[in-house]
């Protein structure tokens, strides 16, 4: 599948269930930015799996023609909330150190990481061991780093658009088509 027919696809996906895919996307950024703009610090760590549940809300509405909203909040599920929080926290600061290095080497590592909300979602759906999340997102991602870039790189526009709407278009379209076309693309990657 090409980056032009996921991005088609994303768009179909989510505006079968807009307001299910729009009220996710605001949740998530609400609760993000209630912790950071209460200057709680590092209180946003223990926020971080809300980024699991926004994975997994995404990958069912690409399968589901209804999907229920709790599912943004499966990544505090009591048994995987630990691990969500620790792979984000390691994803966050890897992606730092190598920012650390030059600039190039964090952004390489940032997309050879990309997949680790993904991946915490997917595998809290089969209940299986999710503590290697960052080498399963490091595997998946060898040889397709550069591609995520180019699906990134086609989002410019709508992120600039964006900021021109002081966010209005990015909870009412911009979020839900990326994170539709990022769930694609992991399905892609993973076969599914």
């Amino acid at each position: 599948m090409q980056r032009r027919e996921m991005k088609a696809l994303a768009k179909q996906r989510f505006k079968l269930q807009y307001s299910v895919a729009v009220i996710g996307v605001l949740i998530a950024l609400v609760l993000v930015s209630a912790v950071a703009g209460a200057s709680v610090g590092l209180l946003v760590i223990f926020v971080f799996p809300i980024y699991v549940g926004e994975a997994k809300l995404f990958m069912k509405l690409h399968y589901e023609d209804q999907t229920d909203l709790k599912v943004v909040f499966d990544g505090f599920r009591q048994e995987f909330y630990l691990n969500n929080v620790l792979m984000l926290v390691l994803r966050a600061i890897f992606t730092f150190l190598w920012t650390l290095l030059l600039i190039i080497p964090g952004i390489i590592k940032h997309y050879a990481y990309a997949m680790v909300p993904f991946i915490l979602a997917d595998e809290a759906m089969s209940d299986d061991d999710h503590k290697n999340a960052i080498t399963k997102s490091r595997e998946l991602m060898n040889g397709h780093k550069f591609e995520l870039f180019v699906i990134d790189l086609s989002f410019i526009g709508w992120f600039i658009l964006s900021a021109l709407t002081f966010g209005i278009l990015y909870v009412l379209y911009v979020q839900p088509y990326y994170m539709q076309t990022r769930a694609i693309f992991y399905r892609k990657l993973t076969n599914y």
